[in-house]
């Protein structure tokens, strides 16, 4: 019950999820992993994030937003490694691949 309701559970949860995403990246960037291995896993994870209920997390360095307010934040902030630039070329380039590959599941 805790792993769907309570808030740190719910936090460690989002945090492991993009924490894998930017794994993905880092990989990509250091060489490790091809463009489309890359792109592969990172669309995995994100046709698959972990369930959490009503839980949003709050990317740093954003401060959170509270009720009647909205923040736009790139993707490119949520999936840089730390220690690598958002405006890498490398991260524009997986993230157009992830886009352009990406396509919606079938509703049966």
């Amino acid at each position: 019950m805790a792993w769907r309701k309570w808030t740190p559970v719910l936090r460690f949860r989002a945090q492991r999820h993009y924490g894998r995403v930017r794994n993905v990246c880092s990989a990509y960037l250091d060489g490790s992993e091809s463009l489309q291995g890359a792109t592969a896993r990172m669309i995995t994870l994100l046709r698959h994030p972990p369930n959490l209920g009503d839980y949003q997390e709050d990317f740093p360095p954003f401060d959170p937003v509270g009720p009647g307010e909205a923040s736009l934040v790139s993707i490119d902030q949520i999936i840089t490694p730390a220690g690598y630039s958002p405006s890498d070329p490398k991260v524009s380039q997986l993230l157009n691949a992830v886009m352009a590959e990406f396509r919606p599941r079938k509703r049966r």
